[in-house]
């Protein structure tokens, strides 16, 4: 590597090749100029030529946040989950490209970064979703400079809007049990993915890839091995979301015989109407396909008005889950297994709305035993 120097009126400057862009393709050049003497422009690059060798030079590249964004894509899809990867791109591709995508990625400063936050508190996204963008913007960024594309990740110092602890929406025993004595009158077919749900805490992805293979009648488990979700109107079968998502768990009497009920209708149904395909699913549609979240979620909002109970999510019967268990005094970590957490904290501070009566009891009993002890 070496440098081209040459007198432009009365000051040198200096051009260094330093070799094809790995992304672009484009041939890449340093170039500087504004010396007095051919001498000052020869240090000068002796001093860039030599800190590019040792890798701390930082080469400005004519590359838009759009067209570096393929390299970060390509890198992102070996790393995550295939579903997490598609909601990413779905974020990126909507809200990222269209608005900051023409902008070379050397000429972004914080300044374009927070008028970026701006532009989406405008469009009265919720606190929580923007935080969600700008996080994942970040990650960009942060990309772009260990890359050695950028000198500052622009995003490090933005104000973004204050979020506040989410809450679920989750009910009482009572509330449930209204819930699914109305689904198991009106179908049977649906009440059973309801009870199953309400029963175990798992994902709705982890329902809807529930095979057969992976219940236990016998020694009343279920494995969670898989999850299912929809891309571009075709179901992909992944992984799951940790290595702590893949669990065994147990399911009591009530849930197992309604499950063996349900596998006798499906077997019934396809001596009547084979499968086009057989993936092995507890629950599917007439032709052995997975179940699509929203048919799921649409039963679900209807059944909810025939019950007359509180309008819930259906991801909710997993809060409900937990919280139930966790109101039973039931052991934390057995819970934090159940759902598949990474670890209790999580679990903890996702359900501490929970935790004040807890606390309230265990002061109760702390006194009641002090009181027994001085009284005697």
């Amino acid at each position: 590597m070496k440098g081209y120097f040459r007198k432009r009126g009365k000051v040198w400057s200096y051009t260094v090749d330093i070799g094809k862009d790995p992304l672009t393709g484009k041939r890449r050049q340093k170039t500087k100029g504004g010396f007095r003497t051919k001498k000052d422009a020869e240090r000068d690059c002796a001093d860039f030529i030599s800190s590019f060798n040792k890798g701390s030079a930082i080469i400005q590249k004519d590359i838009t946040i759009k067209e570096f964004m393929k390299f970060f894509i390509a890198r992102s899809e070996l790393k995550l989950k295939p579903s997490t990867f598609y909601k990413q791109m779905n974020v990126f591709n909507k809200h990222i490209v269209p608005r900051i995508g023409h902008i070379k990625l050397q000429e972004f400063t914080k300044h374009h970064a927070q008028e970026f936050i701006n532009q989406l508190l405008e469009k009265e996204l919720s606190p929580t979703y923007i935080a969600h963008i700008c996080r994942l913007a970040r990650i960009f960024f942060e990309f772009a400079l260990k890359d050695d594309r950028i000198v500052r990740n622009p995003f490090s110092d933005v104000i973004t809007p204050r979020t506040k602890k989410r809450s679920y929406n989750v009910w009482s025993v009572e509330q449930l049990q209204t819930f699914l004595a109305t689904a198991k009158e009106w179908n049977q077919h649906y009440y059973t993915l309801y009870i199953l749900a309400a029963h175990t805490g798992m994902r709705i992805g982890e329902v809807l890839g529930l095979r057969w293979r992976d219940v236990d009648f016998e020694n009343k488990r279920i494995s969670v091995n898989q999850s299912v979700y929809y891309k571009e109107r075709e179901f992909v079968f992944s992984d799951l979301k940790t290595s702590n998502s893949f669990r065994m768990i147990a399911v009591d009497d009530v849930l197992v015989k309604q499950l063996k009920r349900h596998k006798s209708r499906q077997i019934e149904g396809r001596l009547a109407e084979p499968f086009e395909t057989d993936y092995d699913l507890v629950f599917c549609r007439k032709n052995g396909r997975p179940l699509h979240p929203e048919a799921v979620r649409g039963s679900f909002n209807r059944m909810i008005v025939r019950a007359n109970v509180p309008k819930i999510r259906l991801h909710d019967l997993r809060h409900t889950h937990a919280t139930i268990l966790l109101k039973m005094r039931e052991n934390p970590k057995i819970v934090s297994e159940r759902l598949g957490h990474s670890t209790v904290v999580r679990t903890l501070d996702t359900y501490s709305h929970v935790l004040p009566d807890m606390q309230e009891e265990a002061v109760s009993k702390f006194s009641d035993l002090m009181n027994r002890k001085f009284s005697s």
